[in-house]
């Protein structure tokens, strides 16, 4: 395993992913913007040189967010998007991040007890905020300076 930033010929693999993991999915215009955007982390956790999962982070004054992370299908269970979170996490605080943010759908479970292993909380809903099928969100929310 190993974990990198990501190149602009990694985007086609990562859309591939993201496509097969969520009911709506990132267009390859988001991934664009974000591989060019100068306040995001992007990066993807490699396995014998296949992207086996990606994260995008973004960091603004003191806050980071992550608004996506995945990982294919056949790599899942393994800890790879754990530990591409923790990798995120740590790049976050470096940047000058005190909190870092994300969303989860409240059925999703398993990633529900990743982040609260990894000592996130949850702090709020966000009625309505996923479609197909509409649901929740959960916001989760970890301490950097705590950690």
């Amino acid at each position: 395993m190993s974990i990198r930033d990501v190149r602009l010929e990694d985007l086609p693999v990562i859309l591939e992913i993201e496509e097969n993991t969520f009911s709506t999915p990132w267009k390859m215009q988001g991934f664009e913007d974000a591989y060019c955007d100068d306040r995001a982390i992007f990066l993807v956790n490699e396995v014998e040189g296949q992207i086996a999962s990606y994260g995008i982070m973004y960091v603004a004054a003191d806050e980071a967010e992550l608004p996506d992370i995945a990982c294919a299908l056949e790599y899942r269970r393994r800890g790879l998007t754990e530990e591409l979170l923790r990798e995120l996490i740590g790049r976050s605080a470096d940047a000058g991040a005190r909190r870092f943010f994300l969303e989860v759908r409240q059925s999703n479970t398993g990633a529900q007890n990743m982040y609260t292993k990894i000592g996130f909380t949850q702090v709020g809903t966000r009625p309505g905020f996923y479609r197909n099928p509409d649901e929740d969100a959960y916001v989760m929310s970890l301490d950097l300076d705590n950690r």
